[in-house]
């Protein structure tokens, strides 16, 4: 009875701690058990198709990954409190960086497998399921420019706000100095 029970307990913790990994980003310590079930989810997708699906949605998973990041990023780097914030902009700007590496890998190892699966699967005559998968190709494509497209448009943004603080110093002392 007792080994039966303690069996459910763990199995009812490993559950929810990968349950709690699947919004994890790189940092946090349940990351590596987001990357493990990830691992896992591609091992177990045995027809072309859940690979294809499985490539997508890891990819996709990236790239939320570095959206979160660069949004915690810019958050932290709006705010006042300069000391405590210096260090931890640097932690995620490295992260940040590192992310988006990984999401431009992610992506373009998803897409690259994505396409052999749809000519795998052309070649069996299953067209409609290679439109699909040419289909979600798209999508993974357009989301990814769309991440990045966001990501220029922020880092411009905070470019452009810094030069202002830079000039608006810049004019203070000026005045100051007159």
């Amino acid at each position: 009875m007792y080994i039966v029970l303690s069996l459910i307990l763990t199995l009812s913790l490993a559950t929810g701690g990968v349950v709690a990994a699947n919004g994890s980003v790189p940092g946090e310590k349940l990351y590596g058990v987001k990357k493990l079930k990830e691992k896992i989810e591609l091992q177990l997708a045995l027809s072309p198709e859940a690979r294809a699906e499985a490539y997508a949605k890891h990819s996709q998973a990236r790239l939320a990954e570095y959206a979160e990041l660069r949004s915690r990023l810019n958050t932290a780097m709006s705010t006042d409190n300069e000391q405590t914030n210096s260090e931890k902009e640097t932690v995620l700007t490295q992260l940040t960086l590192e992310s988006k590496q990984e999401a431009d890998l992610s992506v373009s190892t998803s897409l690259a497998a994505m396409a052999e699966i749809a000519a795998e699967l052309r070649q069996e005559g299953e067209t409609e399921t290679a439109a699909e998968v040419e289909q979600a190709m798209m999508v993974l494509n357009q989301t990814s420019f769309q991440t990045s497209a966001s990501a220029e448009t922020n880092n411009d943004y905070y470019e452009s706000s810094l030069e202002l603080d830079v000039q608006s110093e810049s004019s203070a002392q000026g005045s100051v100095n007159l």
